[in-house]
């Protein structure tokens, strides 16, 4: 908080230095990969929008948005329908800040490009896209034996998900990073043995790729995306930004990641 404070009045060099540090104690607690860990790489990308830092801030957020990707394809995969359009609803400012990122501070850069329309990609339709495939469905094609195996599957990301939600206190004197990772193991090594047994699982699984995407379309062709999204600027203060901006950095402040 002190940070986004130091941030709002241009003191950036001293709030760069406070989320280092900060940072650097969440990877201790909840290792790299975890959404807090990855709302405090998007506060200080945020940092770096202000100040200029533009390639700094592009890799920061960059890697934020792919720990965003990792935690909703968990939550698409173990909550509800109702639980999904949540979700979306709550974490809209993710695609909102890509699209602001490229257009507003890196209109020239392809890879911030790049990093807008996958975010984009991976958000169009999702939640109706996992409620076709829901695990109903594809359990009725599978055979005794081979649901067994999905319900390991379940099982697994069910406590994927509540170790994730609980923190580092549900382990006790245990290593919360080291756990989280086993656990990620688990439910990819099951993930491909289920991919295995069912083709429909295999389709719904595949990660959302620009590169996979390119490739299916046909020559001589465009795509074009529509997009309806809210600019925000890191240089005002969090009252000042509009709608999903403002939630953003709201959500940033009170390590909101659910």
């Amino acid at each position: 908080m002190i940070a986004d404070v130091l941030r709002e009045t241009g003191d950036y060099k001293r709030a760069e230095t406070l989320l280092i540090a900060y940072r650097a104690n969440l990877e201790k607690t909840y290792g790299k990969r975890h959404p807090i860990y990855g709302m405090a790489e998007l506060s200080m990308s945020y940092v770096y929008m202000g100040s200029g830092k533009i390639p700094q801030a592009e890799q920061l957020l960059t890697d934020s948005l792919e720990i965003a990707e990792r935690e909703l394809t968990l939550v698409l995969k173990t909550g509800t329908e109702a639980d999904h359009g949540v979700y979306f609803s709550r974490n809209t400012y993710q695609l909102d800040t890509a699209i602001n990122f490229q257009l507003n501070y890196a209109p020239k850069s392809a890879s911030a490009g790049r990093l807008g329309l996958t975010t984009l990609l991976r958000r169009k339709g999702r939640v109706l896209d996992a409620a076709a495939a829901s695990m109903a469905t594809i359990r009725s094609k599978l055979s005794a034996d081979d649901k067994k195996l999905l319900d390991e599957l379940a099982s697994a990301r069910a406590k994927l998900a509540k170790l994730t939600v609980a923190g580092p206190s549900a382990t006790g004197e245990g290593d919360f990073a080291k756990e989280v990772a086993a656990l990620e193991d688990q439910v990819q090594k099951l993930e491909l043995q289920v991919g295995q047994k069912s083709a429909a699982y295999r389709a719904v699984s595949q990660p959302i790729e620009l590169a996979a995407i390119q490739k299916i379309i046909p020559k001589d062709t465009r795509l074009i995306e529509m997009v309806n999204f809210q600019p925000g600027d890191p240089k005002a203060p969090v009252q000042d930004q509009p709608g999903a901006a403002a939630a953003a950095l709201r959500g940033v402040r009170a390590g909101d990641h659910g």
